[in-house]
């Protein structure tokens, strides 16, 4: 490997680096466990929430979050675009499922 191609691998790694360095700044303690809290609820309601895989297509994935419901259908955040304060917001709309709803 020649001096260029080695300089362009160490600055490639280095951005990767600082990338993942960025993204485990961007979710702190705290907001993992408000997310951990509404995923709860959700679960309550129907509903269950995922947090944006950060390997897939930048395009399609904005770094928030998911709102999906029973049957598996999207219905905030189609692209993770969704924040936790706007699935606290919709979930606060939704009554709890009722243990007897089905029988």
């Amino acid at each position: 490997m020649n001096q260029k191609n080695a300089r362009l691998v160490r600055d490639m790694i280095k951005r990767g680096k600082r990338a993942r360095e960025r993204l485990a700044r961007g979710r702190t303690d705290e907001v993992k466990k408000r997310a951990q809290i509404l995923r709860g609820r959700a679960l309550r309601r129907g509903y269950s929430v995922h947090s944006s895989p950060f390997r897939v297509n930048p395009a399609h994935n904005l770094g928030g979050y998911r709102l999906i419901d029973a049957e598996g259908r999207v219905v905030l955040g189609l692209r993770h675009d969704a924040t936790l304060d706007e699935i606290a917001d919709f979930l606060r709309e939704r009554p709890l499922l009722s243990a007897t709803a089905g029988q």
